[in-house]
């Protein structure tokens, strides 16, 4: 599938467009499923929120400073494992594997907070002019506006074993 979407892919003058509708249509569907599976996962989510959560209240209580983020990713968290704090600890102890969460209802989850959504649209060659896949499948810009409307703002809950 990779290949066929790889290779359906043309480019003129700086500009991508697909030839196929069909595989136009296809890559925009998978696309949105990549968002939601993989950038829209929930555990990885909650995750950020959590994090956001320990580095919020660790700047609060002065625990780190600005400078502390022109360090790296790792610097950083192994600084935040170190202090002793109830909140903060709360927070690191659940960012650990086996801690997933799936979407729950926003009014009654544990998190939730909105999303970044990211879709594709991509230009199909019909005829002599390039239009939008949206725009020759109407039902698919229907799936785009719906999968947007429905991810833009989620909940989480942990996942109790």
């Amino acid at each position: 599938m990779k290949k066929d979407i790889l290779n359906g892919l043309k480019e003129s003058n700086d500009i991508l467009f697909f030839e196929d509708e069909n595989l136009a249509a296809l890559t925009s569907i998978l696309f949105c499923n990549f968002a939601r599976l993989i950038w829209s996962d929930p555990t990885g989510f909650a995750s950020y929120l959590i994090l956001a959560e320990a580095i919020k209240t660790a700047l609060k209580k002065k625990y780190i400073t600005e400078d502390d983020f022109f360090t790296d990713d790792e610097i950083l968290l192994n600084k935040l494992k170190a202090i002793d704090d109830i909140e903060i600890n709360k927070c690191i102890s659940r960012l650990v594997p086996g801690h997933e969460f799936e979407y729950g209802d926003v009014e009654s989850s544990e998190f939730s907070g909105p999303v970044k959504i990211r879709t594709i649209n991509p230009l199909v060659r019909v005829g002599k002019e390039l239009k939008r896949i949206t725009s020759l499948v109407p039902s698919l810009e229907y799936y785009l506006k719906e999968y947007a409307q429905k991810y833009k703002y989620v909940g989480m809950n942990e996942i109790k074993n």
